[in-house]
């Protein structure tokens, strides 16, 4: 199964038809699409050889430590889930709302899997790689908002009466 990579993108990188707004109105993409063509897609080709293909997204086949295509990939997963963590200190910029933001996204890469590969991923590797990116975005943008929020909270108090 080997798919063309083309990904509908505005001005800002973000897929035009999924963006949504927050109470701010800043535009809110749906994480699970938007970093993924250009970390996966476009990684694999220039060092695997491969044709630029979402099969380097989305097929089980290519997890594997065999060869530099599977590293590149497994890379480029752990890639994704540092921009991912990113992007839940830009745009959720809240401590407990990472987890909920973070296993929605890999919960929805989950459904494009089984939907793309016509089964349900029974692969150990591919279970293992995407338990550790979703504990790294986790864990990752857990940190970033937490030293965000605390940054307001002054700390140190100054005299309380001169007397």
């Amino acid at each position: 199964m080997n798919h063309e990579c083309v990904a509908r993108r505005g001005r800002d990188g973000v897929s035009k038809d999924v963006q949504k707004k927050n109470e701010d109105g800043w535009p809110i993409p749906q994480l699970d699409v938007g970093p993924y063509p250009d970390h996966l897609a476009d990684l694999c080709p220039p060092v695997s050889g491969l044709p630029r293909s979402l099969d380097c997204l989305f097929s089980y086949q290519y997890i594997h430590v065999r060869d530099n295509t599977g590293q590149l990939v497994i890379t480029s997963f752990v890639i994704n889930s540092l921009t991912g963590a990113l992007a839940l200190w830009f745009i959720v910029q809240r401590t407990k709302q990472c987890l909920d933001f973070s296993a929605t996204a890999h919960l929805i890469h989950l459904f494009v899997c089984w939907s793309y590969n016509g089964y349900f991923p029974v692969s150990m590797s591919w279970w293992v790689l995407n338990t550790v990116c979703l504990a790294i975005m986790c864990v990752c943008g857990e940190f970033l908002c937490m030293r965000t929020e605390l940054k307001s909270i002054p700390l140190n108090m100054g005299p309380k009466a001169d007397l």
